[in-house]
């Protein structure tokens, strides 16, 4: 079964609810704008105190369910699913199709709990499950499915499942952070945190946990510092979903979560614990208000005189302009940092990359009279490498680009990158991550494999993202295996003759060289695209592709 993070279960969740009302649009849609064919309960919910609801949703082809819900007033509402071999998850919608919160494992065994406080007004909880298709063949668990669920009044803390760390290799015993109210010691901070609010220190040992309660737009900092251990914070809601975490933005192996947007008023719980989960020791752990002073004492990464120093600052004489093209600069870091300056000739967004086989890199932009502008250690796609963008115009003048080590620690031969943020270079880049389907016009070459009788086969040796063309000419479930040396490669799907969307993603393991895609597709041409690991660990790689596909027989 796959895990997902709360942010990651609303993204692929408002998806499905777009890609659905997509679908059906001259069709009725329901009060949170799902297709009304969906929707399989209604009920009003007055607030009061009473006996549960019990509801039934049946889901055929794995498309969503939805139970509308009336509030007539403001309240809080729980939602936990009774699925006893299908593993549901559940997402509740406001009346604009705005996610609001999802579960997955909330409830007991695989089910899932969401409880949170609503205004009066209408809502909708989505239902699904995951799929998993047994030896590549059959149909899936959880592709026809019939879920129960039960609708309560009032607000509730999720079930927790047995401890299982998500951090390194502790045993079942090891505390996880995200069940931050579960864990043994928890300690109620009862001063109010907020305005005004004064440090408060608190020392212990780990695994602990704090629970508190906010004013509406808070801004704090939590530093764990300790001389036993290598310390981990993480910050959640009164749900349980992941508010930020940090290992060591405090320096060195202390950890430190800083919250200068503001939090909105609720409980919620920091959880202390360990890299090391079978580590113990006594930590000291100081909640204060934020400042740009503690922040700045907290990152210890920061290189110390920006572009100041002569002997290890690179001047780039030729001015960026736009429209120009990207720079691609080598570099090595054999002290704390290793600084670039350089002119903007015109208003550019901007986009830096730092990539390294060596060390962790840490990427900084700062102006020229040292102001920060923006900083990233490990960037999405990029492994350990690091990259910033600055999508909002930054005005002509002087910048300095640094580079360090995370941490402090490490050294060696890195690249840097530095490009314009062009609506071009954008759609370029969307294009060699698969996350858009090419036109005709974009020069991308796309090998036609022909129509997919049983199995086709291909191979690609390159480190670019290869595209296929194939055709199904019967309702089918297609299998595409892919194995790879080098890292493991990417398969996406794109309906080309049809949409032109994006429907259907491989699941890539870090461990393994090989991904899999299954997906149901009715007749039609289809566009597959091989998207290689770029993680700064990767080395050249080359990827097998087989296409199988599997019909319904003959009733």
């Amino acid at each position: 079964m796959k895990h997902i993070c709360s942010k990651s279960l609303l993204l692929s969740s408002v998806g499905m609810l777009a890609a659905s009302v997509g679908a059906v649009a001259a069709q009725d849609v329901g009060a949170c704008g799902q297709p009304v064919v969906l929707t399989q309960a209604q009920h009003e919910l007055s607030g009061t105190p009473g006996a549960a609801i019990d509801s039934r949703v049946s889901m055929a082809r794995h498309e969503p369910a939805y139970i509308e819900l009336d509030l007539t007033v403001a309240s809080g509402i729980t939602i936990e699913t009774l699925a006893l071999d299908v593993d549901p998850v559940v997402v509740i919608f406001d009346a604009t199709g705005a996610a609001l919160l999802g579960n997955d494992d909330g409830g007991s065994d695989l089910n899932s709990l969401v409880s949170l406080e609503l205004e009066a007004g209408q809502y909708c909880a989505q239902v699904s499950t995951y799929t998993d298709l047994p030896n590549g063949s059959g149909t899936p668990i959880g592709y026809n499915a019939e879920v129960a669920l039960q609708i309560r009044t009032g607000v509730e803390t999720p079930v927790v499942s047995p401890f299982v760390s998500p951090i390194g290799e502790g045993g079942d015993n090891a505390a996880n952070p995200s069940e931050c109210y579960a864990m043994a010691n928890l300690t109620q901070i009862e001063d109010p945190i907020g305005d005004g609010m004064e440090t408060i220190n608190l020392s212990g040992a780990t695994p602990s946990a704090f629970s508190f309660s906010v004013a509406d737009g808070t801004r704090m900092s939590l530093i764990a510092r300790s001389t036993e251990l290598d310390t981990v914070l993480t910050l959640v809601d009164v749900n349980g979903a992941e508010i930020a975490t940090d290992d060591d933005g405090a320096g060195g192996t202390d950890s430190h979560i800083g919250i200068d947007y503001g939090l909105p008023a609720g409980d919620y719980c920091v959880a202390v614990t360990g890299y090391d989960p079978a580590a113990t020791g006594a930590v000291d752990f100081t909640i204060s208000e934020f400042s740009d002073e503690v922040a700045a004492r907290a990152d210890t990464n920061m290189p110390s005189d920006p572009c100041g120093n002569a002997e290890n600052t690179t001047v780039l004489n030729a001015p960026f302009v736009a429209g120009g093209t990207a720079e691609m600069l080598q570099g090595l870091l054999a002290g704390d940092s290793q600084d670039f300056s350089f002119e903007l000739a015109d208003p550019m967004a901007l986009r830096l990359t730092a990539t390294s086989n060596s060390f962790d890199t840490y990427l900084w932009l700062h102006t020229a009279d040292g102001t920060k502008i923006g900083e990233n250690d490990d960037a999405d796609g990029l492994g350990i490498g690091s990259r910033i963008d600055n999508r909002t115009e930054l005005p002509a003048g002087s910048y300095c680009a640094s580079v360090t080590a995370f941490g402090n620690e490490g050294s060696g031969a890195f690249e840097l990158t530095l490009m314009e943020l062009s609506e071009a270079a954008l759609l370029a880049e969307a294009y060699d991550n698969a996350e858009i389907l090419p036109p005709a016009s974009s020069g991308i070459e796309m090998v036609d494999l022909g129509v997919l009788e049983r199995n086709l086969r291909t191979e690609n040796a390159g480190g670019e993202t290869q595209w296929y063309l194939f055709e199904v000419d019967t309702e089918s479930f297609v299998v595409i295996d892919g194995v790879s040396v080098g890292g493991p490669a990417e398969i996406v799907l794109f309906d080309y003759e049809g949409t032109g969307q994006r429907i259907a993603t491989s699941l890539v393991n870090s461990d393994e060289t090989n991904t899999r895609l299954v997906k149901k597709v009715g007749s039609g041409i289809y566009a597959v695209a091989v998207v290689p690991d770029r993680s700064s660990s990767a080395t050249v790689g080359a990827s097998s592709l087989s296409l199988q596909r599997y019909i319904r027989p003959p009733r």
